[in-house]
C-alpha cells in the first residue's frame, strides 16, 4: 500500500509503500513518460520520480518495518521528493497519461498516485489549500476562480 506524510520542515512529502507498490507505480509512470508524444525534457523530468521511486525500493533510500513484531510485518520504503519536484511531476503524469492508451492497472495507479497529493495538507492552518492546489492542477475552470 503506498501512503504519504510530510517530510520533517514541510518542504516535500515523504512517499511510502512497499517493494510490489513502487516497483508498479515506478512502471506505469515510465510507460507514460517514454512515449514518442513526450518531449524529452518533460519525460526526462517524469523519469526523474520513476527514478527515484526505483532507487527506494532497492533499498537505497530511507525503510523502516510496519506491523506487529514477531507475527506479521511488512518492510516499507521510503523516498523524500520536494513540493517544487512532485507537484508538475504528478501533473504531467497525469497530463501526458491522457494522450497514452492505459491500463485498467495504469488507470489506477494514477488515480491512487493523485489522491496521495490530493489529500495531502501542507499546512493544517493554511486556509487556502484548495485554492493553491486548485490552481495548480485544475485549470479548466480558471476563469471562475480568479479574483475581480
Amino acid at each position: 500500500m503506498l501512503t504519504s506524510a510530510p517530510t520533517k520542515h514541510g518542504s516535500g512529502i515523504t512517499l511510502y509503500g512497499d517493494a510490489h507498490d513502487l516497483r508498479a507505480l515506478r512502471e506505469t509512470i515510465t510507460k507514460v513518460a517514454d512515449e514518442r508524444h513526450v518531449e524529452e525534457r518533460f519525460g526526462n523530468f517524469m523519469l526523474g520520480l520513476a527514478y527515484d521511486l526505483r532507487k527506494a525500493y532497492e533499498g537505497a533510500r530511507e525503510s523502516k518495518r510496519v506491523g506487529v513484531p514477531g507475527l506479521d510485518s511488512v518492510k516499507y520504503f521510503s523516498v523524500n521528493v520536494l513540493w517544487p519536484y512532485f507537484l508538475p511531476q504528478v501533473a504531467l503524469i497525469r497530463h501526458f497519461a491522457a494522450y497514452h492508451p492505459t491500463s485498467h492497472r495504469d488507470q489506477g495507479w494514477l488515480y491512487f498516485f493523485g489522491g496521495l497529493r490530493d489529500n495531502f495538507t501542507p499546512c493544517a492552518r493554511c486556509k487556502y489549500r484548495q485554492g493553491v492546489f486548485g490552481m495548480v492542477f485544475d485549470v479548466s475552470d480558471a476563469s471562475s476562480r480568479l479574483p475581480d
